[in-house]
């Protein structure tokens, strides 16, 4: 049965959506985070091993401790995407939105193993998570784009002012050796 709802969630979002939605359950989402952890992490280690990775024994670990972050993460995006869309008058449940994002994920891990295919994966699981956002918090299709869109826009936008002020950091420990034309670099003369 849970294969058949995972595949059909991303052959048939809407109506797998609709219909799972009244079966909306923590256990249940937790179960398929969990096996999408597992399933990712041991596409990777195969991955890896394949590559001939000098990283492949982090990569076995992940096995034992991607579940973990996978559900922990979950919790995460689902309370931030849940405040979001409460603020743009989402009516839905907690648990609606947790446990229908679990169901494209076991799918999702398989296609993000492949290269350049994980890319389209990724935005189509964009396009997964507004069908959950309409479909959990009963809004419209331009609320729920903004609803996807903004934490990720605010995300990026975090990420490059830290990465401003951490390479401004860094260019500021070495401004004075390149002014002084000696140093580390070895410059000057």
């Amino acid at each position: 049965m849970t294969f058949k709802v995972w595949i059909d969630s991303v052959t048939k979002p809407k109506e797998t959506f609709s219909a799972e939605k009244q079966n909306s359950d923590f256990v249940k989402g937790s179960i398929n985070y969990v096996i999408a952890g597992i399933v990712g992490a041991i596409l990777g280690l195969v991955i890896s091993l394949a590559m001939g990775s000098p990283f492949a024994g982090l990569q076995a670990m992940s096995i034992v401790i991607s579940p973990v972050v996978g559900v922990v993460a979950a919790l995460i995006v689902t309370l931030i995407y849940f405040i979001v869309s409460k603020l743009f008058g989402g009516h839905g449940a907690f648990k609606e939105i947790y446990h229908l994002m679990s169901l494209y994920q076991v799918p999702m891990a398989i296609l993000s193993a492949i290269p350049i295919v994980n890319i389209l994966a990724w935005l189509y699981s964009l396009y997964l998570f507004y069908l959950v956002i309409m479909e959990t918090q009963g809004l419209s299709s331009g609320k729920s784009i903004i609803v996807v869109l903004l934490p990720i826009v605010v995300l990026g936008i975090i990420l490059a002012v830290l990465a401003v002020v951490v390479g401004v950091a860094i260019f500021s420990m070495f401004a004075p050796a390149l002014q002084a034309g000696t140093g580390a670099f070895g410059l000057g003369g």
